[in-house]
C-alpha cells in the first residue's frame, strides 16, 4: 500500500502526500519524510524561530560552524536551514502547471504538529539542563533584541579574558615614556619643533622605546634602546639601493636610500645607545645629521648652521679635513656666507626689484631671520666688526631691510685672477679654541703656452688666520677669511 503523509522527493526535495512515489517534477524516488516532533534539528529550528533570532547571528551557539562563528551567508547549519525555507516558499509561491498551488507550512520545519507527550517531557528536560548551564535563553532574548535586521547581525565581541595580551604600552608624553622604559634617552628637539609627538610605545619584553611623530605628510619613528643593536631596532624590511656613511661629530651614521640624499633608514650608536630613525617619505642628510648630532651630545653646531643655511652650500676649493665632520659643515657654513658677502648675488634672489638696485631675496623671510643665521656660525664680536663695515652697514651694503623685507644688492664682484688655490693647516687646538691659518697661492706671471699654467717659480703665498672658539652657544668663527 503506497505510503502517505509527508513524503519528498529524493532528488529535489518537492513535498507531496498523494502516495505517489515518483516526484511530477523531476521523476525523483519518493520517500517518507523525517519527522519533526522528535528532539534534533526539527526542535533546534523551533526555538530559534519561535524567539525570532536570526539564524546567522554569532550568538546562537548551535548555529556554530565547523571553522568558527557563522559570519557571513551560506555557512554552517543556519544557512542550510534557510536555503531549504526559501526554496520552498520560492517554489510554492509559483503555481505548477501540473498541480495546484499549494500553501508553504512554515511549521513543517518548526516541529509543532503532533508533538507527542514523551517528546515534551525530553524538550522540557533540556530546556532545564540548558537553562541550568547560563544564560541561555537570555543571549536568545538579547539576540532577537540587538538583531532586529537578520542579514546585518553584529559579531560578539570577544571576552576580555580571551583578549590576546597587548605587546607594548602606549604613552602620551615622552617624559612618561622615559619613565616607564626605567632610564633617560636623548630625544632630539628638531623633531618636537618640525614634526608633531603622536604617542610613544614602550613594549613589554624588548628594551626599546619607539617614539612617533608626524606631520601632514609623512610618518617617523625615532627608536632607542641600551640593549639592542641599530640594525635590531630598524623595523623597515625594504630593501634600499643605496647605502652609505655619514660622520656626524665622530659617529658613523648609516644611512638606507632610495638615491642620494633621500634616506628612509638612519642608524647609529653613541654612549651606550643604539638609535634608528625611519621616515615614510624619506629625509635628506641634513635633516638625518641633525637628529643624529643632537643625541651624540655637545656638538652638532655645523648641522645646525647647516640647517639654517637656504640653499646648498659649496664646499671649498681648498682641503678642510683637518676639522672633524661636523666642524667641517660648521666652517663651509662661514665659507658661504662670506664668499656671499663679498663676491655673490644674493642667496635667492627673485626678480622683484626694490628701491631701484635692490631685489627681494627669498633666501631669508627678513633681517632678522639672516641675523640669526650668521648667530649660528659667528661670534657676537666677529658680528658685530661685520656689520660696521662696508659689506653690512656702508652707503651701498650687500643686504638691506626694505620694507620689512629681506633684500640683496644687484651686482656683484670677480674672483682674483692670480689666486691659485690654499691650504688650511691647525695650528694650536684646545678644548675650547682652534687656531688655523690659511695659506693662499698667488701667481701673477702669464700663462705658458704648452701647459696652460703658470710659472711655479712666480708662485707667493699669503697666510690668513682663522680661530674657532668654544663660547656658550657653541663653536663659532671669532675670525674667518675667504681667498679667491
Amino acid at each position: 500500500m503506497p505510503q502517505t503523509g509527508h513524503m519528498h522527493c529524493k532528488k529535489c526535495g518537492y513535498h507531496i502526500s498523494d502516495g505517489t512515489r515518483t516526484c511530477p517534477l523531476c521523476g525523483g524516488e519518493i520517500v517518507p519524510e523525517d519527522k519533526r516532533n522528535s528532539v534534533g534539528e526539527g526542535f533546534d529550528h523551533d526555538l530559534f524561530d519561535a524567539q525570532q533570532t536570526d539564524y546567522y547571528s554569532d550568538k546562537n551557539d548551535m548555529y556554530y560552524g565547523d571553522k568558527g562563528l557563522i559570519k557571513e551567508e551560506g555557512k554552517g547549519k543556519a544557512a542550510d536551514y534557510m536555503r531549504r525555507l526559501d526554496s520552498e516558499a520560492a517554489y510554492h509561491s509559483t503555481p505548477n502547471p501540473s498541480q495546484k498551488a499549494q500553501n508553504f507550512d512554515f511549521n513543517r520545519y518548526r516541529g509543532t504538529k503532533g508533538t507527542g507527550s514523551l517528546t515534551w517531557i525530553i524538550i522540557i528536560g533540556i530546556i532545564l539542563m540548558l537553562s541550568v548551564s547560563g544564560s541561555f535563553f537570555e543571549e536568545l532574548m538579547d539576540n532577537k533584541e540587538n538583531n532586529a535586521d537578520y542579514a546585518t547581525a553584529p559579531a560578539e565581541s570577544v571576552p576580555a579574558s580571551a583578549e590576546i595580551a597587548t605587546p607594548f604600552k602606549e604613552y602620551s608624553s615622552i617624559e612618561d615614556a622615559k619613565a616607564a622604559r626605567g632610564y633617560d634617552f636623548a630625544v632630539p628637539s628638531v623633531l618636537s619643533e618640525k614634526y608633531t609627538f603622536l604617542t610613544a610605545l614602550i613594549y613589554n619584553d624588548i628594551d626599546m622605546a619607539d617614539l612617533i611623530f608626524t606631520d601632514d605628510n609623512e610618518q617617523i619613528n625615532y627608536r632607542v634602546s641600551k640593549t639592542m643593536t641599530q640594525d635590531e631596532l630598524n623595523g623597515d624590511y625594504n630593501s634600499y639601493p643605496v647605502e652609505y656613511v655619514m660622520g656626524v661629530n665622530g659617529v658613523d651614521v648609516t644611512m638606507l636610500a632610495k638615491k642620494d640624499n633621500e634616506n628612509y633608514v638612519a642608524m647609529w650608536t653613541n654612549d651606550g645607545f643604539s638609535y634608528c630613525v625611519m621616515a615614510d617619505d624619506g629625509l635628506d642628510d641634513d635633516e638625518v645629521m641633525l637628529i643624529a648630532a643632537q643625541t651624540i651630545g655637545e656638538a652638532g653646531d655645523g648641522v645646525m648652521a647647516m640647517s639654517m643655511y637656504p640653499t646648498e652650500p659649496k664646499a671649498p676649493d681648498y682641503d678642510i679635513s683637518v676639522l672633524d665632520d661636523d666642524k667641517q659643515q660648521l666652517y663651509t657654513v662661514a665659507y658661504n656666507y662670506m664668499i656671499e658677502l663679498s663676491f655673490g648675488n644674493g642667496f635667492m634672489p627673485n626678480s622683484v626689484t626694490v628701491d631701484g638696485t635692490y631685489h627681494v631675496d627669498n633666501g631669508f623671510i627678513n633681517m632678522d631671520a639672516y641675523e640669526n643665521a650668521l648667530e649660528s656660525v659667528f661670534t657676537d664680536d666677529y658680528l658685530d666688526a661685520l656689520e660696521k663695515s662696508e659689506m653690512l652697514s656702508g652707503a651701498y651694503p650687500v643686504h638691506k631691510d626694505i620694507n620689512g623685507q629681506f633684500c640683496t644688492a644687484d651686482g656683484g664682484r670677480g674672483a682674483n685672477i692670480s689666486y691659485q688655490g690654499a691650504a688650511l693647516t691647525i695650528n694650536s687646538q684646545t678644548d675650547t679654541q682652534i687656531s688655523m691659518t690659511l695659506t693662499a697661492t698667488y701667481n701673477d706671471s702669464e700663462f705658458t703656452s704648452a701647459y696652460s699654467k703658470k710659472d711655479p717659480t712666480k708662485d707667493t703665498t699669503e697666510d690668513y688666520p682663522i680661530t674657532l672658539v668654544k663660547t656658550d652657544d657653541g663653536w663659532r668663527f671669532s675670525q674667518f677669511s675667504v681667498v679667491v
